[in-house]
């Protein structure tokens, strides 16, 4: 469901878990609950950019700055 880009709340209310519960499990490292909602939700992000980078082939200004700003984000975690 992460891939939906559901948040943990709603998540838990549509499996009727306990939120608090299921929240903290998707906080913790390494619990099985993060990965899957993780992995979910980082696929989603990854075919949004793909998209973003083929209209930026397009010549599409806003893709372009969008571009920028996603370059800018992973040179601050990884310099």
């Amino acid at each position: 469901m992460g891939a939906d880009m559901m948040t943990p709340l709603e998540i838990s209310v549509l499996l009727d878990i306990d939120e608090d519960e299921f929240q903290d499990d998707i906080k913790t490292h390494g619990s099985a609950a993060r990965s899957a909602y993780l992995r979910g939700y980082i696929q989603t992000v990854h075919e949004i950019k793909k998209n973003i980078r083929d209209l930026c082939d397009t010549g599409s200004p806003s893709a372009v700055e969008q571009s920028v700003g996603f370059i800018k984000e992973i040179e601050q975690q990884i310099i």
